[in-house]
C-alpha cells in the first residue's frame, strides 16, 4: 500500500507521522562507525518503509523501533545502569515509543528519566540543540517472557553532574552507578558481573567506546 505525504494512507494520525519523521531523520544523520552499523542503519530504514509508523509502535508489528539512552557522569568514571525486571540483567535506560512523544529524542529523555529517577536529565546534544543517537543501534531479539519478538533500538546519550541518587521504578529491580573500570577494555564482551547479576552481553563494549569517544571529543 502506498501512503500520502502525511501518511493518511495507511491511518497515521498527524503525531505518529511527526514521530515517524524524526525517527528517520535521527537515521539518516546518523555517523555508523562500522559495517555493522550501517548495515543496521539501511535495516531501520527499510523497516520504516515497509510499516511506517506501525512500526514504531509496541501495538504494530512483533519487530518495532525503541529509543534508550547511556547515562554517564561527565567526568566518565561510572554509568547508570538499570537491572532490568524482565532481562535480569543490568542494561541501558530505555524502552517503547509512545503515541504521544514528539521525537525519538523524546522517548529516550522520557524513559531515561522515568527508568532513573532522575528528572532534570537532558539528552546530550550538539552546539545546534540536536541530540546524535550517540549509543548506537542494537537489533535484539527477545524472549518469551516480552510480549514482542524483537527490538530495533536507537541509543542516545545524556550526562549527569557528580552521580546523583537515583530512584528504582517499577520496570526495575534495582538502578545503580557502575564503575566503567569493571569494563575491562581487553574483555569487554566477556561475561562481568555487578552486585550478583550479569550484564546484558554487549552493554559493556558499548560503554566503553561511547566513553573513549566522548573523552576524545569525537562526540559532542
Amino acid at each position: 500500500m502506498t501512503s500520502s505525504a502525511d501518511g493518511s494512507a495507511r491511518g497515521d494520525s498527524p503525531a505518529q507521522h511527526t514521530l515517524l519523521n524524526s525517527v528517520r531523520a535521527a537515521l539518516l544523520r546518523y555517523l555508523p562507525a562500522s559495517d555493522s552499523q550501517e548495515t543496521l542503519r539501511r535495516e531501520y530504514l527499510a523497516h520504516l518503509d515497509q510499516f511506517e509508523a506501525a512500526g514504531l509502535l509496541k501495538s504494530g508489528p512483533p519487530q518495532h523501533v525503541t529509543a534508550s539512552c547511556f547515562v554517564f557522569n561527565r567526568e566518565l568514571t561510572h554509568i547508570l545502569l538499570t537491572l532490568h525486571a524482565k532481562a535480569r540483567a543490568w542494561v541501558q535506560f530505555g524502552g517503547h515509543l509512545e503515541p504521544g512523544d514528539a521525537s525519538i529524542e523524546e522517548s529516550a529523555r522520557r524513559e531515561a528519566r522515568e527508568e532513573s529517577g532522575l528528572p532534570l536529565l537532558e539528552l546530550l546534544r550538539r552546539p545546534d540543540g540536536v541530540a546524535e543517537p550517540l549509543g548506537g543501534l542494537d537489533r535484539h531479539d527477545l524472549d518469551a517472557a516480552f510480549s514482542c519478538a524483537q527490538h530495533l533500538d536507537v541509543a542516545f546519550v545524556a550526562l549527569t553532574q557528580g552521580l546523583p541518587l537515583p530512584a528504582v521504578s517499577h520496570e526495575s529491580l534495582d538502578v545503580a552507578w557502575v564503575p566503567l573500570a569493571l569494563f575491562d577494555e581487553a574483555e569487554a564482551d566477556a561475561a562481568v558481573a555487578f552486585e550478583g547479576s550479569p550484564f546484558l552481553p554487549d552493554v559493556p563494549a558499548r560503554a566503553l567506546g561511547i566513553a573513549r569517544q566522548l573523552r576524545e571529543g569525537r562526540v559532542a
